[in-house]
């Protein structure tokens, strides 16, 4: 499955667009609500059933995705980076309550493994993606999800 089709297939009940300078911010929608949001060139998607997150990094570079309960036979409270660019970057995942997961030093495409660990149900976090060379991330953007 296509990058393409995955934001796609998320439908949104809204969008809200705006220039930014520097990094970019996208705030989450109200719990249960549906969302796609866009400040700059990032893009938050909430997936229709609700469960995944999509942070994704200027210019499609790659993302950062939240699986908020499980789901398909994925965990939930887990968070996870993905690049499906050959483009010498890797991406940088990080939830606020200090976990993070990247695809350094991989070839793309790659998913990195889950990274999980329970959270209070209801709960907002800060999850940002960023692109990063050498171990130094070089754009970095957020948005809140929920547990």
């Amino acid at each position: 499955m296509t990058k393409a089709a995955t934001l796609l297939s998320a439908t949104a009940l809204c969008t809200v667009g705006s220039l930014g300078i520097g990094t970019a911010t996208a705030s989450a929608a109200t719990p249960d609500a549906q969302a796609s949001m866009v400040q700059g060139q990032v893009t938050l998607v909430q997936s229709s059933g609700g469960n995944y997150w999509h942070l994704v990094a200027a210019g499609g570079a790659g993302e950062a995705i939240w699986s908020q309960d499980p789901a398909n036979g994925d965990p939930g409270d887990a968070l996870r980076a993905y690049d499906g660019l050959a483009d010498g970057l890797g991406i940088h995942a990080y939830l606020s309550d200090g976990r993070m997961a990247s695809t350094a030093g991989h070839a793309s495409p790659y998913y990195s493994p889950w990274v999980t660990g329970d959270l209070p149900e209801g709960n907002w976090y800060r999850m940002t993606v960023c692109t990063e060379k050498s171990g130094v991330d070089i754009s970095c953007y957020y948005a809140d999800v929920q547990a």
